[in-house]
């Protein structure tokens, strides 16, 4: 079993030489970017704290100015995660996102070689490219990207397998990601409808856009109806503070990739 699996996987644990590499060097795992622990993983921590039972967890942040539903990660399951212990979850969270994401791109992959050398190094070369991207600490859309993309350009129908697996997707995945999906409906001009699926793609868009929001509704909640948050004190030299009709129209615009200004 294990022979048959290193046969098809060549290059699998090679998503793991960063573990490798930091336990030879340093006697324990180490972050490649320091800048993680600025801000995903303190808010996660506290994100824990809240779901164990600490109401006032979020209060730590200008001294209870930022309510606990400000977090962009507050209504996401992988959240809940959290409850244990940090520095654990963060490893689990990026172990299993680099799994995901390698076999994501091999099923992919499997549809356009045959090669199993071929297929084993470039979805290893996937996985372990999500880490200087910092595409795991966000959620898990980048990690299943290629495994959508499949669903779409290569599966005849839906089953209800495939309709649960995209939607704990899309509740584990951040907004921001939203303009990718814009992305592959370009690349359905490119390919001249060859290997498209467009009800598959109509399907999926609807489910990940619908729970997306759902798993975000907290953010527009605060947007439409809370006090201003601390940003719309900002001006850009004379011009007026933003306004939440200002915020909605810069999430549009960057959502198609434009820069908007005032």
């Amino acid at each position: 079993m294990f022979n048959k699996f290193i046969k098809n996987h060549p290059f699998f644990f090679l998503i793991f030489f960063s573990y490798i590499f930091s336990f030879l060097l340093f006697g324990k795992l180490t972050l490649i970017y320091i800048d993680k622990l600025d801000h995903e993983i303190v808010y996660n921590s506290i994100l824990g704290k809240f779901y164990k039972g600490d109401w006032n967890a979020a209060d730590i942040f200008l001294n209870g100015e930022i309510k606990i539903y400000y977090f962009r990660r507050f209504l996401q399951p992988f959240s809940l995660l959290y409850v244990f212990d940090t520095e654990f979850i963060y490893w689990f969270n990026d172990l299993l996102g680099r799994t995901l994401a390698y076999f994501s791109f091999y099923i992919l992959s499997k549809k356009i070689f045959k090669n199993f050398f071929l297929l084993s190094l470039t979805s290893a070369f996937y996985a372990s490219s999500l880490e200087l991207v910092q595409g795991i600490i966000q959620g898990y859309f980048f990690a299943c990207l290629p495994y959508l993309v499949y669903l779409i350009f290569f599966k005849l129908e839906l089953k209800t397998k495939h309709i649960f697996v995209v939607t704990l997707i899309s509740l584990n995945s951040d907004i921001n990601v939203g303009i990718f999906f814009f992305l592959i409906f370009l690349l359905y001009f490119i390919l001249k409808k060859n290997f498209f699926n467009l009800k598959n793609f109509i399907s999926i868009l609807f489910l990940f856009y619908f729970f997306l929001f759902l798993s975000h509704i907290n953010i527009f909640y605060s947007l439409i109806y809370d006090e201003p948050f601390h940003r719309t004190e900002m001006v850009r030299g004379s011009m007026t503070p933003i306004s939440t009709i200002d915020i909605f129209k810069i999430f549009f615009f960057n959502l198609l990739g434009i820069k908007f200004f005032f």
